[in-house]
Parts: structure tokens; sequence; C-alpha cells
């Protein structure tokens, strides 16, 4: 069984409403389940994949990561700034 969820997004200055049908099993809503809202700009979501994307390799492929993909990681790292992070991550953790 699944619920309509309802989205609202800002694209490129354009507010959208999205509806979603989420098919996800209705969970027993505990603190360890939550789920929560977080709203970031795109700038922030995209240092937000890109930081996963860097784990997800990190942790997969450790040390055989290729040397081209740790220069695009830490490119693209460079680009937000150490500050953008710090204060991306205190946003996210502030936020729970």
């Amino acid at each position: 069984m699944g619920r309509w969820l309802s989205l609202h997004e800002v694209t490129d200055g354009l507010e959208h409403d999205l509806k979603l049908f989420d098919t996800l099993p209705q969970l027993n809503m505990t603190q360890e389940n939550q789920r929560y809202h977080l709203i970031i700009s795109v700038d922030e979501k995209y240092a937000i994949v890109n930081a996963l994307a860097f784990y997800h390799a990190h942790h997969t492929l450790g040390a055989l990561m290729d040397e081209d993909e740790c220069e695009q990681y830490m490119l693209a790292f460079q680009e937000d700034g150490p500050d953008f992070v710090d204060n991306l991550a205190t946003k996210i953790a502030n936020t729970f």
C-alpha cells in the first residue's frame, strides 16, 4: 500500500508542486526512523550528492579509487569551499 506525497521544489527560480506516489511500507514511526524535511538550495544539493558519491567510492574502492576520480572530488570540494560544506553539515545536523 502506498500514499501520495506532496513536494515543493524551486528550480531556476520557478516554483513547482510535485505529487509523487510513495510505495515505501508505512513504518512504525520511532525516533530511529522518523522522516524529516530539509529545505536546501541547488548548490547544497550538489554538495550533498558529491559528498555521498565520494563516501561511497572511498568505502567501496578505497585505495583502488582512480587518481583522476579523487582529483575530481577534490576540485568539487574546493569549488564549494570548506566553510560551505561545514555550514551545510551543521545545517543538516541541527535539523534533526
